[in-house]
């Protein structure tokens, strides 16, 4: 929560944030499945109880703390929309594939309902689905819903599969790995496809300037109309900072070419069927995707 209200401070206004439900039925607000890396003792989210286990744990890191629910979020967003002058601040909703999707949409909306109203968060909520078997025409077609993803492929078969069922449903952008912005072939494919389509697009993980100012400079079409709707950073700060004096160009390029190669050799495998998703956790884990 400390980190959320420092982002909203340095002037971000969407906080982007992950779904788990734990086993007694609580939303809780952590990345990982399990809770080790932030917490220091192994649970696996989904198969314990937030009452009594989760909700005792304290982070590893400084200020240390506990893992808040949906609802203690839901109450923050309240409050810093009240305090903050004209600023909405939203919060973008991770909903990770190992939620079940009816279960977690009854327990959101309960939330919603208790806390204001469903239309109060209407402009204040971004969904941020991985499949499109999370999507829930007659719940989400008056929230702003996003693809999260990490090939242009599989966002135009989300937009497919969604509009195949409900001609109506509309994808406000799509939020990708900024790898892809490297990627030639891909990322004119991807450009173009959202341009037709009227999607913006948001990438993550983007850490420093020089990588913000690639994504602003590269993504727009050949009409010169920006795509751009934001980046997901971990630094708000740092993002911004310009200050490169100490940033070594040439480790800079040699780290990018590594990290270029390697995802494209992980997407090569996984167009053609293998079965990519340790290694996809793994490095997500490790912070690499």
């Amino acid at each position: 929560m400390s980190a959320f209200q420092a982002a909203v401070d340095a002037g971000c206004d969407v906080i982007e944030t992950d779904l788990h439900i734990s086993a007694d039925g609580y939303i809780v607000i952590a990345h990982d499945i399990d809770t080790l890396r932030v917490f220091g003792e192994e649970h696996i989210i989904t198969a314990t109880n937030y009452i009594g286990v989760l909700d005792q744990l304290l982070t590893l890191r400084e200020p240390r703390s506990r893992m808040p629910i949906f609802e203690e979020v839901l109450q923050w967003a309240i409050d810093v929309n009240n305090r903050t002058d004209g600023r909405v601040i939203k919060l973008m909703l991770d909903i990770k594939a190992d939620n079940d999707p009816n279960q977690l949409y009854a327990l959101m909306w309960k939330c919603f309902e208790k806390l204001n109203s469903v239309d109060y968060w209407k402009d204040k909520i971004i969904f941020g689905l991985w499949r499109s078997s999370f999507y829930v025409h007659d719940l989400l077609k008056q929230f702003e819903v996003i693809n999260i993803t990490f090939d242009v492929r599989i966002a135009q078969k989300f937009y497919s599969d969604i509009k195949q069922i409900h001609p109506d449903a509309r994808l406000d952008a799509v939020s990708i790995t900024h790898f892809m912005l490297y990627r030639g072939q891909d990322f004119a494919e991807l450009l173009e496809w959202a341009s037709t389509n009227g999607i913006k697009l948001w990438y993550w993980t983007v850490n420093d300037n020089i990588e913000l100012k690639y994504a602003v400079e590269h993504t727009r079409h050949s009409g010169g109309v920006s795509l751009l709707k934001g980046v997901i950073t971990d630094d708000p700060i740092k993002v911004v900072a310009e200050d490169v004096k100490n940033i070594s160009i040439t480790r800079y390029n040699i780290n990018w070419w590594i990290k270029k190669n390697f995802f494209s050799i992980f997407l090569f495998f996984f167009r053609r069927g293998y079965n990519m998703r340790p290694i996809f956790l793994f490095l997500a884990k490790i912070g690499f995707l």
